[in-house]
């Protein structure tokens, strides 16, 4: 019987060790992206910050602490964006249109991440704020 060559046995090796590291990468990938966004949060600057969470999702879909930093951030633009242009009469309808979307989009990130860790009453306790928030108009 002939031995194998050592290049096969060492290319099939680091192949089996690239396999089994593929979801750790994502991961890592996935926590880079999200401690981004955390840092543009602090900073007050939710649409960047809004951007890499959606990345961190790409590669780390069932972490629901992306889904409810996400949720949080979209809660917060609508804050920040009704502050910022509510001294604008004539905007007035389209600032309240604008921020019931956004406001809806952050209830929908709460739920998902609710979904994807039911256990956790904190994401139940703002989803329904939120949601109380947006039946009562309170904007």
């Amino acid at each position: 019987m002939t031995k194998p060559p050592i290049p096969l046995i060492a290319t099939l090796i680091l192949f089996l060790f690239m396999l089994a590291s593929y979801p750790l990468v994502l991961r890592l990938i996935a926590q880079i992206y999200y401690e981004k966004a955390e840092n543009n949060i602090q900073d007050g600057y939710y649409l960047p910050a809004i951007e890499d969470l959606e990345k961190a999702i790409h590669f780390q879909a069932d972490d629901p602490l992306i889904w409810k930093r996400l949720g949080a951030a979209y809660h917060n633009l609508g804050k920040l964006q009704s502050v910022k242009e509510g001294f604008a009469i004539a905007e007035k309808a389209k600032e309240a249109y604008g921020k019931v979307g956004k406001l809806s989009i952050a209830k929908d990130y709460y739920h998902k991440a609710m979904d994807l860790d039911p256990k956790n009453k904190n994401y139940r306790k703002r989803y329904d704020a939120l949601q109380k928030s947006l039946a009562l108009g309170d904007l």
